[in-house]
């Protein structure tokens, strides 16, 4: 506090430890909680005034009600609880929204129940499509490595719109802010776009994934209702033979489920599973006998399956899948998002998202919008974009031959690339009666300012 003051250092958040239950911390969950006990009164003790939480686990929904529960058994203070959430940690997930929102809205459910607060705060101290760095590697597949791609964007604007609402986390922070970041390796060569965490790369060059928050940043503070096309129905299935004594592992489509009183229940769970993309299914299910606790799994993604006579699992028969149209896929992967800034302005976020494994195709997004929006206030309105020709540094680098090694000229053309350019509506969208229409490019994002009448 000498540095900064009591009241600047009160607006800090105190995390204490990072990711204890994982390779980060060596000791047990009970040695964590003395760490925790011990570094939170030592924090109020310099001032009451500062703010401190935890425990900051690597999965979104885990410790969660087991660290309050003991804050409030031992009185140790907590002004917040902190989780990580990611889609995953290599290919298998790579990109999966709905995994994300799953658990982030399971870990919600767990802190209101253990709080007895709906509005606890909660923060999302790490977040993004994987916890990996070099994930995508031209070896894998991708042009170039996926943090730097212009997926993370669609896939911050769709996270962002599913969690939006009552009970949303007070921070989803971006792992991390620059690729000046050392943990599994540093680059010796490909100094410009090698999938490290960062917003901005080495040379200071803001990815996608920046410009995207740039955009949430400068938009509005009343967010309004939407109301979108009708999802598909869920694919119907059929429960086959439970196995009594058998446990399926990994391959998870969603959060575990609590307080399910029977593996017919479970079963229908699985058959019903009907997440924000249409596209995952649940294929197999594991029943817990003692804990009441029901998980609903990809077969086909499973890590292995063991005996333990606590569980029970089957798998569900769905009837084979008709091709999905394009209508199909746009009514998946599509969203809007409409937030409203005072008398000033009102945005239209839009965008085209899909996981790494699904299927995706450019889409056509029609906005109707309320009859206060007058044709002269359309007609001036305003779009900025992100997409393969938009804000793609990554694109202007391939185009150089993927230099190891930028020269500064090099940098300032990439830099310039990267920038968010403001278009009129009407020369890349066509204004209709009551709204607009515009096509969103596969895993591109758009945002539609309408300045007020």
């Amino acid at each position: 506090m000498s540095r900064y003051g009591e009241q600047t250092a009160s607006e800090f958040f105190f995390e204490v430890w990072n990711e204890p239950n994982d390779s980060f911390f060596q000791g047990s969950q009970e040695e964590y909680w003395h760490l925790y006990r011990e570094a939170a009164n030592a924090i109020k003790a310099a001032s009451p005034k500062l703010q401190v939480g935890g425990p900051a686990t690597c999965c979104v929904d885990c410790w969660i009600t087991d660290f309050v529960d003991m804050c409030q058994a031992t009185k140790t203070p907590f002004d917040f609880v902190s989780s990580h959430d990611y889609s995953s940690c290599g290919m298998d997930g790579l990109g999966d929204v709905s995994k994300v929102v799953t658990g982030a809205r399971g870990a919600r459910a767990d802190l209101t129940k253990a709080t007895g607060q709906a509005d606890f705060r909660w923060l999302i101290t790490e977040f993004g499509a994987n916890c990996g760095q070099g994930i995508g590697a031209p070896g894998q597949g991708l042009p170039s490595a996926y943090h730097d791609m212009i997926d993370q964007s669609s896939y911050t604007f769709a996270v962002v719109g599913g969690l939006a609402g009552a009970g949303e986390p007070a921070a989803l922070s971006y792992w991390a802010v620059s690729d000046v970041f050392e943990e599994s390796f540093f680059p010796v060569h490909n100094e410009s776009f090698h999938g490290m965490f960062g917003l901005i790369n080495l040379h200071g060059i803001p990815k996608p994934t920046y410009r995207a928050y740039q955009l949430l940043h400068e938009t509005g503070n009343e967010s309004l209702t939407v109301t979108g096309p009708p999802p598909p129905p869920p694919i119907g299935g059929t429960c086959e033979e439970p196995q009594d004594g058998i446990d399926v592992w990994g391959g998870d489509v969603g959060t575990l489920v609590e307080g399910v009183g029977s593996s017919a229940e479970c079963c229908q769970l699985c058959v019903d599973f009907a997440p924000p993309k249409y596209l995952h299914e649940c294929m197999t299910y594991t029943w817990w006998k003692n804990e009441k606790r029901c998980g609903l799994k990809d077969w086909s993604k499973r890590v292995n399956s063991t005996a333990n006579p606590n569980r029970i699992s089957a798998n569900v028969t769905r009837p084979p899948k008709k091709p999905a149209t394009p209508i199909d896929l746009c009514s998946a992967n599509t969203g809007v998002m409409a937030v409203r800034n005072g008398s000033e302005f009102l945005d239209i976020l839009m965008w085209n998202h899909a996981a790494q494994v699904d299927p995706i195709c450019d889409c056509m997004v029609d906005v109707l919008l309320p009859q206060t929006v007058s044709a002269a206030a359309l007609s001036a309105s305003t779009v900025r974009r992100i997409d393969e020709e938009h804000a793609n540094p990554l694109a202007t680098w391939l185009k150089m031959g993927a230099p190891d090694y930028t020269t500064e000229a090099q940098n300032q053309e990439i830099l310039a690339a990267s920038e968010l350019q403001t278009e009129s509506l009407a020369a890349v969208g066509s204004i209709v009666a009551g709204g607009f229409n515009m096509l969103v490019p596969a895993h591109g994002v758009a945002v539609v300012r309408i300045l007020a009448n």
